[in-house]
């Protein structure tokens, strides 16, 4: 049995975090940012969501990359992306008729 600990953290909660605490970070930069406080307090993974603040929700991977750059630039950590459900879903829906005869 392996009793090795690895310590996640996900530096932007889940859902409307952003409503409930003023310091929740947004931007990639703070985001990535807040990965790499925690990883210097011990994390070894960092569970990343990604926020446009036009739309609310991510409209691709964009975001996503500017974290995770940001991150391994600085820091040796590994990013455990997160993306809501509706893309997914738009997705298999997108392959599914591409896939269709």
């Amino acid at each position: 049995m392996n009793y090795e600990v690895f310590i996640t953290c996900a530096v932007t909660g889940s859902g409307d975090t952003v409503g409930k605490h003023p310091d929740i970070p947004v931007t990639p930069t703070q985001i990535a940012d807040a990965a790499i406080e925690a990883a210097r307090t011990g994390a070894a993974i960092a569970h990343i969501h990604v926020r446009d603040r036009r739309v609310a929700r991510p409209t691709g991977p964009s975001l996503y990359r500017e974290v995770v750059d940001g991150v391994r630039a600085r820091a040796k950590m590994s990013c455990s992306i997160s993306r809501p459900a509706w893309v997914a879903t738009s997705c298999l829906a997108r392959a599914s008729s591409r896939c269709a005869h």
